[in-house]
């Protein structure tokens, strides 16, 4: 299972202003991606709420973003040994 990363204002911005600065339109970044523009198109007007972390991490990639480091922390889940 990944982890879904919340899509914050702060986080959007800086994925659309990311994208502009390198001059990318949202077709020619959903191409580098291999994904359809509605995709991009969602995740920078924040029409879904959470992003797929690996989704993040490509995303990073292409743009020189450092989201997924400054997205909200993963949760840990602390595993108790199972007693007799």
């Amino acid at each position: 299972m990944t982890n879904r990363i919340p899509l914050t204002k702060k986080l959007t911005q800086e994925l659309l202003r990311s994208r502009k600065d390198l001059g990318f339109s949202q077709y020619e970044l959903a191409n580098k991606l291999g994904w359809v523009r509605s995709k991009i198109k969602r995740i920078e007007k924040a029409e879904v709420s959470t992003v797929d972390e690996g989704d993040l991490k490509a995303l990073d990639g292409v743009l020189g973003t450092t989201s997924v480091q400054g997205a909200a922390p993963k949760k840990r889940i602390s595993r108790v040994p199972f007693s007799k």
